[in-house]
């Protein structure tokens, strides 16, 4: 199995878990692991084969052996029995806000509901009301809740597709027949969720590739086989992801490039300009010439979603957008002082290894128990950690920080008089999630208000084909942020991808400024950074767009703008 197949899987037991399980950790312990698997820059079966696999973040022996038979033999008998248990449309209704695993099983066993489509006529019926604990208010919001959920995206979050595409281009780039390869289409944009799975393959034996290609051990079923293309779907836990293999001729590589890999809107805007030059007139092997003969430079692939990048390369206006190398530090990490896996050394440690100039430690606040938020006590011991590992090196650099809980009413975990202790302070929404657009948006910008408040981060609480961010005015919080000097962040989490490009392109515009963060809580997590960069570089970001491509003294400076702060020796 991919890393893909891995983490997709384990997202599947974890939804099954839910119905099944009494406690609330396992699933939780799921769903991390297939998040940390899904990061992985490498595959998942080189850990298996060390014997390193319980190296990895929240993966322990149960999980570690049910990565091992993924790994080893495709199956596991733990996903296989808790699907002959829990009938599989359940686990759609358990993406339903406000639906626990005891309200499921009792609309299940009294009124048969399987699916969302029974539940949502149940409700329209009125016959949810009538069991006891349920009533008209419960049924109101639970058809708000199915509403929410038909809007998120039917698709494969980014994280899961791209680690099966990568896989899959590896595996392909091992053949003799394959003159090159690439991955195109929607993954290759870094699109946040996708709908499919796109190679190119430039060969002059098509029909040897795709004959293989079909016989791959990931293919469940060949959907359909040309001479010079194939489409699989490849089972990856709950999602069947149809692969698109298309093969031309290492003459045509360029324009298939081009062609595969830009939005309809983008091709669109490219037609326009190939009606204007003669395509025989230039080089079709290589993208760039590809571009280069239409009058323009290379447009990166993040770009190609037809918002101005035509026009914009016509006229040699692209921005130099952010590549992963601008990031010089990371700055939203946790440790074992809340709910994180390595110590501060250790974190600070592998940060300095990857090139980084310095990184915060944002451990979580005290409202926030179930992730052991930090008394002021411990966070001021904290801080005196920290304070002495700042003495082993002179080339990295450690802030001491936290990760605020605002409260509902906008008012802070940490009275201001802690806060001015600190170099840096992130404010985060974790409860109270339904509050109206008015209320979150009021809460969220008190919280911006604050001088010691540098960053708001996940700022929409959404969590990828699961959970819908909460609603905002984003105009007014963007204006707000601007106004205060408070950086909003792109987190790299997998499942978050908060903001997304859009969102953060509309930062850019009102001139705020952001970070992008991987919110890790181990080693391997620190990995999550491309994620974010590519999010970045779809909403035309710069390096000086993003605070933490900035050197320690410009950093430190904005802090003390912020908080008016005496600059640190």
């Amino acid at each position: 199995m991919t890393n893909g197949q891995v983490a997709s899987t384990l997202l599947e037991i974890a939804s099954m878990l839910e119905f099944v399980e009494e406690q609330p950790f396992k699933p939780r312990a799921y769903r991390k692991a297939a998040d940390v698997i899904a990061g992985l820059t490498v595959s998942v079966a080189e850990w298996v084969e060390q014997g390193r696999i319980h190296e990895l973040h929240g993966v322990g022996r149960g999980i570690g052996r049910v990565i091992e038979d993924l790994v080893r033999t495709g199956s596991s008998p733990l996903a296989a029995d808790l699907r002959d248990r829990v009938p599989r449309e359940l686990t759609a209704l358990m993406r339903i806000a406000g639906l626990g695993k005891q309200k499921l099983r009792r609309l299940y066993r009294e009124l048969g509901i399987q699916t969302v489509e029974d539940l949502e006529n149940a409700c329209r019926k009125h016959q949810v009301q009538s069991l006891a604990g349920f009533g008209s208010k419960t049924e109101t919001q639970i058809l708000d809740a199915i509403q929410a959920i038909n809007k998120l995206p039917d698709a494969v979050p980014l994280a899961i597709a791209l680690a099966a595409a990568e896989s899959l281009r590896e595996h392909l780039a091992s053949w003799d027949s394959v003159q090159d390869v690439a991955i195109v289409g929607s993954v290759r944009r870094m699109r946040e969720t996708v709908r499919n799975v796109n190679l190119l393959v430039a060969s002059d034996f098509p029909n040897q590739v795709i004959d293989l290609f079909s016989l791959l051990p990931p293919a469940v079923e060949v959907r359909k086989k040309e001479n010079r293309y194939c489409q699989i779907g490849m089972q990856i836990g709950r999602y069947l992801l149809p692969v698109d293999l298309r093969v031309v001729s290492p003459s045509q590589y360029g324009i298939g490039m081009v062609q595969f890999t830009g939005s309809r809107e983008h091709l669109a805007g490219l037609q326009k300009r190939i009606e204007q030059v003669k395509l025989a007139q230039f080089e079709l092997a290589r993208e760039e010439g590809v571009y280069e003969g239409l009058g323009m430079p290379w447009i990166p692939p993040e770009l190609r979603e037809g918002r101005g990048e035509v026009e914009a390369a016509l006229k040699n206006r692209l921005p130099r957008l952010i590549e992963p190398h601008d990031i010089r530090g990371d700055l939203h990490i946790h440790t074992t002082w809340s709910d994180g896996s390595r110590s501060i050394r250790e974190m600070a440690e592998h940060a300095r290894n990857m090139g980084y100039e310095y990184m915060a430690v944002t451990d979580h606040s005290k409202s926030l128990a179930i992730a052991r938020g930090l008394s002021v006590d411990q966070l001021r011991r904290q801080q005196a950690e920290i304070q002495q590992l700042n003495g082993l090196w002179n080339d990295f650099f450690v802030f001491s920080g936290a990760e605020i809980d605002i409260l509902p009413d906008g008012s802070l975990d940490y009275p201001d008089d802690v806060l001015a202790e600190l170099d840096f302070v992130i404010g985060s929404v974790h409860s109270s999630f339904r509050q109206s657009v008015d209320a979150m948006t009021a809460r969220i910008m008190a919280a911006m208000r604050n001088p010691y408040v540098h960053m708001i981060a996940h700022p929409t609480g959404r969590l990828l084909a699961r959970r819908p961010g909460y609603a905002l005015d984003f105009p007014q919080i963007m204006k707000t942020a601007a106004e205060t000097g408070t950086a909003i962040e792109i987190n790299c989490t997998p499942n978050r991808l908060d903001l997304n490009d859009v969102a953060a392109k509309m930062a850019k515009e009102h001139g705020v400024k952001l970070v992008i963060n991987t919110d890790s809580h181990s080693l391997d997590e620190l990995s999550f950074m491309r994620l974010g960069v590519a999010t970045a570089r779809r909403a035309w970001l710069t390096p000086g767009d993003v605070l933490n491509t900035w050197d320690r003294t410009r950093l430190q400076a904005f802090f003390q703008k912020k908080s008016r702060k005496p600059l640190y020796p």
